[in-house]
């Protein structure tokens, strides 16, 4: 998720993957197709061996639906804060969306992973949430950062002041 401040709200959606990863998760089914379909056609002999390289054809079809497969996964989700209506809604790339009040809504959370590598370097990821009074969780934003996660909670807290579920400093 991504989030930037429009006119009057804070909005957190999910951004679409650009134009450049299409091209890296296309390229090699493509080479491979296009280099079989090369082979079956200028460098065969026989049969055999156009029969051979169509196999290879046959194998990278499947890798050309993966942009069916993500557009299909893909929902458009956003998440408004808006503070002059004092009401967070939450809607998706069908049109449907859901509204609720801004006391439906306690705390957020900040959850703190880390990895460690081979060399001993430590990684952390920061996820923040919002927790509904039910329990319930939105997922608002992911981070490697300790300071930008520590401005968002700052700039997300001047629109749904609500107290943070545990202190970042001490999950560092």
């Amino acid at each position: 998720m991504e989030y930037q401040v429009e006119s009057g709200y804070l909005l957190f959606f999910q951004a679409p993957l650009a134009w450049w990863a299409w091209v890296l998760i296309l390229s090699l089914p493509g080479l491979i197709t296009g280099g079989a379909l090369y082979y079956t056609f200028a460098k065969s002999e026989s049969n055999d061996e156009r029969a051979f390289y169509l196999g290879f054809v046959l194998f990278s079809l499947p890798f050309f639906l993966i942009p069916f497969v993500f557009q299909s996964l893909y929902e458009g989700l956003r998440i408004e804060f808006h503070a002059s209506d004092r009401q967070i809604v939450v809607s998706d790339n069908t049109g449907n969306q859901y509204v609720a009040p801004f006391q439906d809504f306690k705390a957020y959370a900040v959850h703190t992973s880390s990895e460690t590598d081979d060399d001993g370097r430590t990684k952390y990821t920061y996820e923040l949430e919002l927790v509904r009074n039910t329990g319930a969780t939105i997922h608002l934003f992911e981070t490697g950062s300790a300071e930008k996660m520590q401005e968002l909670i700052e700039l997300a807290r001047s629109y749904l002041d609500r107290p943070l579920a545990g202190s970042l400093e001490r999950q560092i």
